[in-house]
């Protein structure tokens, strides 16, 4: 077995030489050890470190529903910084692996906290939109999320039923009308009197996850925890 591991080291390290590894960052080169970000970037990551998940900015877009008892992020977005970065490099060259490893970061990152809950709920692509995208992101992230908090995530409790225009150009209210009737509870027995963890990869109004969060809470589970991968509401 130590010899396989010293073996896949080798081989990794070869095939570095002929297609350099970069940090997606700096640009810089990556060690054997390094994934997608050097050790300098990725320990520079701008983490956002709320007090409480339910007194915070993000948690505060949810307070009109009861069921979301907290929301938390695990990155600050900002623009032409490294997390719209990583964001471009899964969206534009589906690295679902890079969205997966982003999740397992963030999992770590929570781990001290020791978060219990049922399920994990990735926010539901239409099927069009995931055959586009050859995948989905806040599933991807869910799946890191998964592996590192010991939580399984269930992809076939919501579907998007409803496709819906792109979100960019809207205005808040906008947002939110986009999103009515766009999600259906196919399972709702797993959901009643359960704790949800629902995941996106960024949320910005809310409106995206809080129609999730809505549909959800018809079906009268005990929680939902809202997790995203990025955030811009940290004040």
């Amino acid at each position: 077995m130590v010899l396989s591991s010293y073996a896949k080291v080798i081989w990794e390290d070869f095939l570095s030489l002929i297609y350099p590894r970069t940090c997606i960052n700096c640009s810089d080169s990556l060690a054997s050890q390094e994934h997608f970000l050097c050790t300098s970037c990725r320990s520079s990551l701008p983490k956002i470190s709320f007090d409480q998940f339910a007194d915070n900015p993000l948690a505060s877009k949810f307070k009109y529903n009861p069921k979301v008892i907290g929301a938390s992020a695990y990155l600050k977005f900002t623009r032409n910084g490294v997390t719209q970065r990583m964001l471009h490099e899964v969206k534009y060259n589906r690295n679902e692996e890079l969205m997966e490893t982003l999740g397992e970061w963030y999992g770590l990152f929570l781990q001290p906290l020791n978060l219990k809950a049922d399920f994990i709920i990735p926010v539901p692509l239409h099927l069009s939109k995931k055959r586009s995208r050859g995948f989905n992101q806040s599933e991807a992230l869910g799946r890191g999320l998964s592996s590192m908090m010991g939580i399984p995530q269930n992809s076939d409790i919501v579907r998007c039923i409803k496709k819906t225009a792109t979100q960019t150009k809207k205005t808040k209210v906008e947002r939110w009308e986009n999103m009515e009737s766009v999600y259906q509870v196919i399972k709702p027995s797993l959901v009643e009197d359960k704790t949800l963890i629902v995941v996106d990869d960024v949320i910005t109004t809310g409106a995206t996850i809080g129609a999730l969060c809505d549909v959800l809470a018809r079906s009268r589970p005990r929680y939902i925890f809202v997790l995203a991968l990025a955030t811009g509401a940290t004040t």
